[in-house]
């Protein structure tokens, strides 16, 4: 997996060999106004200049030199051995998911693939004055709405020449000057361009009555990269500027850094100037997608006082985690977007980039307990509860009625009820871990069942080893169920579809498994909760440690830099018990609005919502609960568990390793 060290501007590898006797370092470059340029005397400058600057010379002690090369002779200038690192710039975030999940081979993809960037640009669209289709141009926020309009770009444009060929495209231009200037001859609509390098070029070229800002591309950030020699990838230096990084992002040196090369600190953009967009960056596809789409017509069709407009931006899930990484460093990320409660909140609230929700006091009354306690740093409220999915085990009905078994509420009678389906040749237990993830559930609920949540806790945070007798005590009893026959043997060639599949096909009585995969049931197979499935609690196992719930929070949060004027009224419709039920109803589960009456919920929600209430002790999922380089180990762990179980206790002293070395380095996701 791509691994993001930490979330921060610029980070730097750097080896002890190659450097520790004067601390100095030869980075190669092409240049690029404002990030790295020369001056009239002959001084390197730039963005990159004075952040690296800051963080490796101010306050870490190093020295760094800098060599100007053709864009074209500075991956040949570093195989050869005549620079330590150089820096480039093009990659977007999407095209990072890709070759992550690819798996890329060329030197520059496999050292550019999020692992090292150096900054973020938000690649924005200009526009000449006067548009007269300036409304629709501000309401570009993908790439593919870019397909009506006569783009002006320049030759040598790497990042057009990638994500523009399908459009109508004028390369004619040799630079961005001459970009910018033909576009404010109107000899074309909109030109896309790295919003400093694109305003830095307009107040040089003298174009600010002729060319305005329209729009940014929120969902397409593009990544400065720094490429390293073999020979320093390896060193300690990354976790000190971490560090010193993020010290950089919280007490504002980046930001002032920015805004120096910005000149542009009241800048409004042009075509939000009668209407104030916010943004909401989110992963909701499908009907829950529609849903909030929905809401967001309806309120601003309300024609509010200030006329702020909500405008969603969806995002496949996984571009859109690291798409988000990146917006954040841009400076200008959405105003408000989706993550999880747990870890991935606690991550944004510790380094700064979210802040207290813009909401009362008593409009967070109508929320339930577990949401807002998720949600609270620093006796803060950081994050809406929005959509509030719990993890139990769904079966089918009618099985247990054929075979007249009631479900099992203890270890012991379920494993009388795995006896009784295997005699009968149906799989008690259908599991589709070969995507990894579905095969944590087990583990973390066997977990809990027999160690409890404090050890589980201290063992997510890094403070107990893998090879606890505690961890493998949890192994010993999933491999116990695994060689009865309790859980599917095939898990591993099936995903959670195929699983859920099984048990709605009557194959298998049971999945443990969120219960967003009852849309199957229900939507796919018109099956009717109650009569053909239900679903239940996971056993109890030692009677004396409280029985958690697990459970996946999706919530919205606010970015530091938002206007509250603008957020404010955007997140008191959503907490609404109105708007509430409105996406409930899409995503079948029970809204976190606790206003909302049990009455408005089918038979199925109501279930849910009495299985939360019943069991207070509500838990994030393990894998939102740590660090995801962590849960990326631990889903590893199972998995080759899974395959290969008579191995455990290899396995268990390898991830260990790996787990405590990807905290000791601070090589921490969000």
């Amino acid at each position: 997996m791509q691994c993001f060290r930490a979330i921060l501007l610029f980070i730097f590898i750097i080896s002890p060999a190659s450097w520790s006797a004067d601390r100095t370092l030869n980075i190669g470059y092409a240049p690029l106004y404002p990030f790295i340029w020369v001056d009239a005397q002959n001084r390197v400058r730039g963005i990159y200049v004075e952040v690296l600057s800051e963080a490796l010379d101010k306050r870490l002690g190093y020295k760094i030199t800098y060599t100007s090369y053709p864009h074209k002779r500075l991956s040949y200038s570093l195989d050869k051995g005549s620079i330590d690192a150089y820096l480039t710039v093009g990659n977007n975030a999407s095209e990072i998911s890709s070759a992550a999940n690819n798996g890329a081979n060329n030197q520059e993809a496999r050292m550019s693939m999020g692992e090292v960037p150096i900054a973020v640009s938000m690649m924005s669209v200009f526009t000449y004055k006067d548009h007269p289709r300036l409304k629709q141009i501000a309401d570009i926020d993908y790439v593919s709405d870019l397909k009506n309009f006569n783009i002006v770009s320049y030759s040598g444009d790497s990042w057009a020449q990638q994500n523009l060929g399908k459009f109508n495209v004028d390369s004619s231009a040799t630079n961005y000057s001459q970009v910018l200037r033909k576009l404010a001859k109107k000899r074309g609509d909109v030109a896309l361009i790295y919003e400093i390098i694109g305003l830095n070029t307009i107040r040089i070229e003298d174009l600010s009555n002729d060319v305005v800002l329209a729009s940014r591309l929120t969902t397409n950030p593009v990544l400065h990269n720094i490429i390293l020699s073999e020979a320093i990838r390896n060193s300690k230096l990354p976790a000190q500027l971490d560090s010193t990084l993020i010290a950089m992002l919280n007490d504002g040196t980046t930001q002032r850094i920015y805004d120096r090369y910005r000149q542009t600190s009241d800048l409004k953009v042009e075509g939000q100037a009668e209407e104030r967009k916010v943004r909401i960056g989110h992963y909701a596809g499908d009907a829950v997608g529609d849903a909030l789409t929905n809401l967001a017509k309806d309120f601003n069709s309300h024609g509010l006082p200030d006329d702020v407009k909500m405008k969603p931006l969806f995002l496949e899930l996984v571009p859109y985690k690291d798409t988000m990484k990146y917006a954040l460093l841009s400076q200008t990320p959405p105003e408000i977007f989706m993550t999880w409660a747990g870890y991935r909140t606690k991550f944004l609230v510790d380094n700064n980039f979210i802040k207290p929700l813009s909401l009362s006091p008593d409009m967070l009354k109508q929320f339930d307990s577990y949401s807002i306690s998720s949600l609270t740093y620093n006796e803060n409220v950081y994050g809406l509860p929005w959509n509030h999915h719990i993890i139990p085990i769904i079966y089918n009905r009618k099985l247990f009625d054929q075979f007249h078994l009631k479900f099992p509420a203890t270890l012991d009678e379920t494993l009388k009820v795995c006896d009784m389906f295997i005699e009968n040749n149906i799989v008690p237990f259908a599991l589709g871990s070969k995507n990894k993830w579905p095969a944590q559930f087990w583990f973390d609920y066997l977990l809990l069942r027999t160690a409890g949540r404090e050890f589980r806790d201290q063992l997510l945070n890094g403070e107990q080893p893998f090879t606890d007798e505690r961890v493998k005590k949890t192994f010993v009893l999933w491999h116990n169920l695994l060689k009865r026959g309790c859980i599917d043997s095939e898990n591993t060639d099936n995903d959670f579809r195929s699983a859920t599949l099984k048990v709605v096909k009557g194959d298998a009585a049971m999945t443990l498994m969120g219960t967003w995969a009852t849309g199957t049931f229900e939507n796919q197979y018109q099956q009717t909760f109650g009569v053909d499935f239900d679903i239940a609690p996971f056993p109890v196992i030692n009677p004396d440690i409280p029985s958690y719930l697990l459970s996946v929070l999706d919530v919205f949060v606010e970015s530091k830099n938002s206007a509250k004027k603008q957020t404010q009224p955007v997140l008191e419709y959503l907490a609404s018990s109105q708007a509430q039920l409105v996406y409930s109803r899409a995503s079948g589960s029970p809204a976190p609005n606790k206003t909302i009456d049990a009455s408005n919920y089918p038979e199925m929600q109501q279930k849910m919502l009495q299985l939360i209430r019943q069991n207070p002790h509500d838990l994030t999922a393990f894998d939102l609960s740590t660090p995801p380089l962590v849960a990326e180990l631990a889903m590893d762990l199972f998995k080759k568990f899974l395959l290969d179980p008579d191995s455990l206790d290899i396995l268990l002293a390898e991830a260990d390793r790996e787990i405590k070395k990807v905290i000791h380095n601070q090589n921490l996701d969000f």
